[in-house]
């Protein structure tokens, strides 16, 4: 019984959005799936994620989830600072991966990992919001940045072009130091 609390804990402290209404779900359709070109994101699992950390690879990972209106507005931003930078960019949606036997797994091993750049609740357990990239140089995180910024709030507004250029800067920062 408290494995199943635990893991719906954890379940909950990931989803850090609510749902929208949204007609389109750009997060349901992959940005580019699997492709070669390093200037494009490119979808990556979560245990994709953990070997590139365990070999000390060099790339630019965004987590975000279904229905998250934060990833809705931020992930367009993204893939643009990605075509604009010579770096392997993913994503991973976990949504995805929830489902997957290896799910509860991998995710404590990226707990672990990025542990000084998440929140804990009082309990203990990880408050894993999305959207959130991550800059790793050489298996080393440089920057991470969760949200959008700080004064936009997807249920009142869409992101301005201010505010879009200043999400814009914050990943072109972290494209900058693992460069």
């Amino acid at each position: 019984m408290k494995k199943l609390l635990i893991i719906l804990i954890l379940m909950l402290t990931i989803v850090g959005c609510t749902t929208t209404n949204e007609t389109e779900d750009p997060i349901k359709d992959p940005i580019v799936d699997n492709n070669e070109n390093t200037n494009e994101a490119k979808n990556i699992t979560l245990a994709e994620i953990l070997v590139k950390i365990d070999e000390n690879e060099t790339f630019v990972i965004m987590f975000e989830m279904d229905g998250c209106p934060w990833c809705l507005e931020a992930l367009p931003v993204y893939k643009d600072t990605a075509t604009k930078n010579d770096a392997n960019t993913y994503y991973m949606n976990f949504s995805d991966e929830q489902d997957k036997e290896s799910f509860q797994e991998e995710f404590d091993q990226l707990v672990e990992l990025l542990k000084d750049h998440i929140e804990f609740d009082g309990e203990g357990y990880p408050m894993f919001y999305v959207p959130s990239a991550y800059f790793f140089l050489n298996g080393e995180i440089v920057l991470d940045h969760t949200g959008t910024v700080t004064t936009h709030d997807p249920a009142k507004a869409k992101m301005t072009s201010e505010q879009i250029e200043e999400l814009h800067a914050i990943y072109q920062e972290g494209y900058d130091l693992i460069q």
